[in-house]
């Protein structure tokens, strides 16, 4: 896994690392929502688009399932009508590769 050649980069890895931290590079979700509102203040929401041909990978299942201990997640998944679909994101149900 590559983590680049920055130096500073590199060491702050390793101390965190060292204080029991796991870092995650990749997997990020394709957007990040926001919006505010008086009544409900920020909100945040994650969306991972997927076409009918593709799943999550282990690594996008993993970025979703520490994001969704914060926020709503989202997979929004192209059916075979072209039609998108809007699922609620349950690292215990949904698993890469689908």
């Amino acid at each position: 896994m590559s983590y680049g050649k920055n130096e500073v980069e590199r060491k702050t890895r390793l101390e965190y690392r060292r204080l029991g931290w796991k870092p995650v590079r990749s997997g990020w979700p394709d957007y990040l929502f926001f919006r505010n509102t008086p009544e409900d203040g920020v909100q945040l929401m994650a969306v991972e688009v997927k076409s009918k041909k593709n799943g999550l990978s282990f690594e996008q299942w993993q970025m979703l399932s520490l994001l969704s201990t914060v926020m709503r997640v989202v997979v929004a998944k192209e059916h075979a009508d072209g039609s998108i679909h809007e699922y609620t994101f349950d690292p215990k149900r949904q698993l890469y590769g689908r």
